[in-house]
């Protein structure tokens, strides 16, 4: 007896794949190809390390920071080069990554949020596994930054070094550079948060209608821990 259960999508999907690669290339060029190698990176580090060791019980939290630093530093040297610009960013991404964690677990402990506010979660603790849930719902949060970082602080620094370029007499009036930096760095912090929010309202329209069709009072909305765990995870990949 035969049952159809899905559409074979692997031609399609490999197909839109192959397109992705050969415009990032056309584009790009070299560089965009050593971005796809970057991505590639990103996966085997991913896969082959931050995953396996927090189903082995390792604390999710340290195993994402270390994770994270090592997946950004080969990525961004990579597409970067080995050049000033790429040292500042890497250096920028290493306090970030810490910032973003301590603030992150503060904000788990204020919010009282347990890591069991999704479906996966259950599901994960169903399999019988011993991975800490608020520590995996923290390494969330420091993994999920990383899209961030990569953009906004190699585009600072390119930022800042163009500026220091352009105009030589900034190199020695340090405050003024800073000055410049900053008015650029808040440009991006406004139109991150804009792309961000709207790019998880798009993921979440589904869960936006749903709540459409059976309204609630806001307050109580919010506090319910799934939605307060998507909103804090949001509001620190915003942050950072």
């Amino acid at each position: 007896m035969l049952m159809v259960t899905d559409f074979v999508r692997t031609g399609a999907l490999a197909l839109l794949g192959l397109v992705f690669i050969g415009a990032t290339v056309l584009v790009s060029g070299w560089k965009g190809a050593r971005a796809l190698i970057g991505l590639a990176v990103s996966f085997v580090v991913l896969l082959g390390f931050v995953l396996p060791r927090i189903l082995a019980g390792r604390d999710p939290v340290l195993v994402s920071v270390t994770g994270s630093f090592v997946l950004l530093a080969i990525t961004l040297y990579l597409t970067q080069g080995w050049a000033l610009k790429t040292h500042a960013a890497l250096l920028g991404v290493f306090f970030s990554l810490l910032l973003t964690g301590a603030l992150a677990s503060f904000a788990v402990g204020l919010a009282r949020l347990s890591g069991f506010g999704s479906e996966e979660a259950m599901f994960l603790q169903a399999a019988g596994t011993q991975v800490n849930l608020r520590g995996l719902l923290l390494a969330g949060m420091i993994v999920g930054t990383l899209g961030v970082l990569d953009d906004v602080i190699v585009g600072q620094a390119s930022a800042v070094m163009e500026l220091a370029e352009a105009n030589p007499a900034l190199r020695g009036a340090w405050r003024e550079l800073y000055r410049h930096a900053m008015n650029i760095g808040h440009d991006h912090i406004a139109a991150m948060i804009n792309t961000l929010v709207l790019a998880y309202v798009g993921a979440a329209m589904p869960l936006l209608l749903l709540f459409q069709l059976y309204p609630e009072p806001w307050g109580m909305t919010l506090n319910r821990e799934m939605i307060a765990e998507r909103s804090c995870a949001r509001w620190w990949a915003a942050w950072a």
